[in-house]
């Protein structure tokens, strides 16, 4: 029993100590960094031109000193030992700012090593992996608190701040992406951040304002213009002053990665249009927008049910067909080819459509609606 005790004993002590060990190591790299000189690259080359004069002027003095040992000469040698230790300690400063270059070049790469790494496992969407890197990152850069960082700290924080989106933590990214702008005010796509974190929490103006903001800094930001025109739409149902938005998109997009944007740019102002029923000014804008992103399912339906409203059946079915190769299964193109078979008279494919639109939640009501048209033709009569 007392064996056991004492052997139970000596494992708390040894995990305790090792705990205190972990706490001091920590501690002390802490205070490391803290304690890390800044030294700029103009410091490092004076340094290493005098330190390597200085070794030339040391070797020569040694050299005078073995030719004056050698000739026994102790007053020469006395002269130019003296000499020498002057040079050494001259020699010392100047090595110590060489050691401090390079312990803080090192600190530096390891702070942006960080941030590598935490991009890294954000392309991979190991987003609390990210975000310890993020972190760990700003903690050490703002404890090294030097100008080379600046680029280094803005972009981590509006990481951090994507991050914590992804991770639907808004009020504290709004609090990083913060951060980034007060780093860099001219850091356009943390107000970008900003105004993307606001919308999810239908803080609605300060969503504009910072969309406004990222697009006054960056004029020719694309993505900035797109979300401003979907919050004036969703959020503030003002749809002359998303077109208005949407139109200043299509005429300052310059990059070839703004494709994305646009072809959704094209489609918005589409669906807008469609919404107003000015189908005829909707169809050019839907049809840029598969001319651009040939996946946008929801503009070959919107093209299908307009021409099937403007009793183009045929162009209707072949835009609905076109809609469930990219969207299978969406009930709103079978409804749209049921009802242009039906036009042109064929109700046994139309019944067939509606049907297929029944598997589709969405769209269930209005599927039996049509299929009871057709097959109740008695009751709708008189409506």
């Amino acid at each position: 029993i007392i064996e056991g005790g004492f052997f139970m004993f000596s494992k708390k002590v040894v995990i305790t100590s090792f705990f205190l060990i972990l706490i001091v190591v920590f501690c002390f790299s802490l205070i490391a960094v803290s304690q890390i000189r800044p030294v700029s690259k103009e410091e490092f080359q004076k340094a290493q031109q005098e330190f390597n004069k200085l070794k030339e002027l040391i070797n020569q003095k040694l050299a005078k000193m073995n030719e004056a040992k050698e000739n026994e000469d102790p007053e020469y040698y006395q002269k130019y030992k003296q000499e020498y230790e002057e040079l050494v300690k001259q020699a010392e400063k100047w090595k110590k700012v060489l050691q401090d270059y390079q312990v803080y070049i090192t600190e530096i790469n390891k702070i942006k090593k960080l941030y590598m790494e935490g991009q890294t496992a954000t392309k991979l969407k190991r987003y609390p992996e990210a975000l310890k890197k993020y972190d760990s990152c700003i903690k050490r850069g703002e404890k090294l608190n030097v100008d080379e960082l600046k680029d280094t700290l803005t972009k981590a924080y509006y990481q951090k701040g994507y991050v914590l989106s992804r991770l639907r933590k808004y009020n504290e990214a709004i609090k990083a992406y913060e951060m980034s702008k007060t780093i860099d005010p001219e850091n356009y796509r943390a107000y970008f951040g900003l105004g993307a974190a606001f919308d999810k929490i239908n803080k609605n103006k300060e969503s504009v304002n910072s969309y406004l903001k990222a697009i006054e800094i960056n004029p020719k930001f694309s993505r900035a213009r797109y979300n401003l025109a979907v919050v004036q739409l969703k959020k503030f149902k003002n749809s002359d002053e998303a077109l208005k938005t949407l139109e200043e998109l299509f005429a300052t997009a310059s990059n070839p990665n703004d494709n994305r944007t646009l072809s959704n740019g094209y489609a918005l102002k589409g669906q807008i249009l469609y919404n107003l029923r000015k189908f005829n000014e909707a169809i050019p804008s839907l049809k840029k927008s598969i001319e651009l992103n040939k996946a946008l399912w929801k503009s070959y339906y919107l093209l299908g049910d307009i021409y099937y409203t403007l009793g183009k059946n045929q162009e209707a079915i072949n835009y609905a067909t076109q809609c469930l190769k990219h969207r299978r299964g969406y009930g709103g193109a079978y409804i749209v080819r049921g009802r242009a078979y039906k036009k042109m008279g064929n109700e046994t494919k139309a019944l067939k459509e509606f049907r297929m639109a029944l598997k589709d939640r969405t769209w269930q009501k209005m599927a039996q609606y049509e299929i009871d048209l057709i097959k109740n033709k008695d009751k709708y009569i008189n409506q």
